[in-house]
């Protein structure tokens, strides 16, 4: 949450959203089961997202859209190599309040797919101006938050992964 998004919160939020790629994603292969997967949730490999809400903003639609298409991908932590997790965008989602929201759609087909007026899919940061940029972040998020089928506890996962799980398998040791 931004008073106001400028150059140097956009910054702050290009590295919040760069620590919060590293974590460890959402599901598992072979542990977890998506219950509507597709392309799209395979491609975000089950990260996090990482949502912006300001009040206001110094950059026009337009400008902003141009650079958060600009950010390169964050990072693997190479912890993470392992299951298959790909380099993701810091910044999934930008509310600026009573403005517009700017989408990040990806490059594949996802549960949420806005059409040009061709009617030809549009893929990457889209930005939409709208008085209620809100409604439309959080029906974006409640879309693209994949429904996980666990095939063991994710509590575990919160009280300190390094300490219960060896590297490979995801499984407790003992």
């Amino acid at each position: 949450m931004k008073s106001n998004l400028g150059n140097s919160d956009l910054k702050s939020c290009i590295r919040a959203g760069t620590q919060l790629k590293q974590l460890c994603p959402m599901f598992l292969p072979g542990r977890d089961g998506l219950k509507h997967g597709n392309e799209y949730f395979f491609h975000t490999s089950g990260l996090p997202m990482y949502v912006v809400i300001a009040y206001d903003s110094d950059y026009a639609p337009s400008t902003l859209r141009d650079k958060l298409s600009a950010i390169p991908p964050a990072q693997v932590h190479p912890g993470r190599q392992q299951h298959g997790v790909q380099p993701q965008p810091p910044i999934d989602v930008v509310c600026v309040l009573g403005k517009y929201v700017a989408w990040n759609l990806r490059d594949v087909p996802g549960p949420m797919e806005i059409k040009d007026e061709h009617g030809i899919p549009c893929r990457g940061w889209i930005v939409a101006e709208t008085e209620a940029p809100l409604a439309w972040a959080l029906t974006w998020l409640q879309l693209m938050t994949p429904r996980i089928e666990r095939g063991a506890p994710i509590f575990r996962w919160y009280l300190g992964q390094r300490a219960w799980m060896p590297a490979g398998d995801g499984e407790p040791d003992g």
